[in-house]
């Protein structure tokens, strides 16, 4: 793992686009979604802040599978600085965990990180009664129609 070490977020919001709503995308099993990293502008209170999105949105798209279905998603920094993709709530290979340092390497400004999501194994339901959800949405036993 290579070392990485805090690089100084930009924080001046000026011409960047509005941070856009979430949107929900339905995958199969075996689909690919690719996930952009940007920065955007959004207004908090009275302040107008500078904030990395995924896909233009904060918080980032919700991504919606069957239980047993895996996507790949590939993630390209478009923004000015290093950054991961971290799945809150999710179990999955510690080296797509999006650590940093710890579990994978940053991905660089204009680089790009491919790897596997699913509920291929049980849902780590403690985690999300301590608020760390994810943007998959659990699908088991759910039936469309």
């Amino acid at each position: 793992m290579a070392e990485t070490t805090p690089d100084s977020f930009p924080t001046d919001p000026t011409g960047l686009p509005v941070a856009a709503r979430p949107e929900t995308v339905r995958l199969g099993d075996g689909d690919r979604f690719e996930l952009e990293i940007t920065p955007v502008r959004k207004q908090i209170g009275e302040d107008e802040v500078r904030m990395l999105a995924y896909n233009g949105s904060i918080p980032g798209p919700t991504i919606v599978i069957d239980e047993g279905a895996e996507i790949e998603v590939v993630a390209t920094n478009y923004g000015d600085v290093e950054a991961t993709v971290h799945w809150h709530g999710l179990r999955l290979d510690n080296a797509a965990d999006g650590v940093p340092g710890e579990t994978q390497d940053a991905i660089e400004v204009g680089g790009t990180y491919t790897c596997s999501v699913g509920l291929a194994i049980d849902y780590d339901e403690e985690s999300v009664d301590v608020g760390m959800s994810g943007c998959v949405e659990d699908r088991r036993g759910v039936v469309d129609g």
